[in-house]
């Protein structure tokens, strides 16, 4: 891009500057373009993304739904062992 003068210095014209600034519009003009499919792209990823976190909350439910069903039914059995334990001979 510059060019050495000789002196351990560089001389930039304005030729290399408006190169360089060709090639800055250029690279904008690429990001431009893609910008809106990176977007889209981004967004269904955060869709997908909820859902996926809901359908696990929903699991996380059910589990926790059965736990407890399964610790209610196992305190009641301990509740009633001994009423149960003194009916035996």
């Amino acid at each position: 891009m510059a060019e050495e003068n000789g002196t351990g210095s560089f001389r930039i014209t304005i030729r290399h500057v408006w190169e360089e600034q060709q090639e800055m519009k250029r690279l904008l003009q690429n990001l431009s373009t893609s910008l809106p499919t990176v977007a889209k792209k981004l967004e269904q990823h955060e869709e997908d993304t909820a859902q996926i976190l809901k359908d696990h909350e929903d699991r996380i439910r059910q589990i926790e739904s059965k736990m407890w069903k399964i610790f209610g039914a196992i305190a009641l059995v301990a509740g009633a062992a001994p009423f149960l334990a003194r009916l035996l001979p």
